[in-house]
């Protein structure tokens, strides 16, 4: 698959992506990169653990690496970090409004 990453005021980035794992409500795993893995790639991780009947843990891993690594991260590393932030922020949020709507029909 292709995936455009991009980030408000940054250039975007055409990543070529393979899915690595699809578990249905447990987890989603790919690997990508740009041109190839020495030169720029990454690994990215979204899993759920169920904790108890009401509860998970939410876990969102990513692993970047290659040459050209360093030179991404020291002008983007913060911005890299606050998207991530805001992604998860986003995930939470939609998962507990419809965890409260589920919650609240009749069975």
């Amino acid at each position: 698959m292709s995936l455009t990453l991009a980030m408000p005021g940054r250039p975007s980035l055409n990543v070529k992506a393979q899915l690595q794992e699809v578990t249905p409500n447990r987890r989603l795993t790919w690997h990508g990169n740009v041109g190839a893995d020495w030169l720029f790639a990454g690994d990215r991780e979204f899993a759920i653990t169920p904790l108890a009947e009401d509860k998970v843990r939410f876990t969102h891993v990513e692993d970047v690496h290659g040459l050209l690594f360093p030179v991404f991260r020291a002008p983007m590393g913060s911005a890299i970090q606050r998207h991530h932030d805001a992604l998860n922020a986003a995930l939470k949020n939609r998962a507990e409004a419809l965890a409260t709507q589920a919650a609240a029909e009749p069975s």
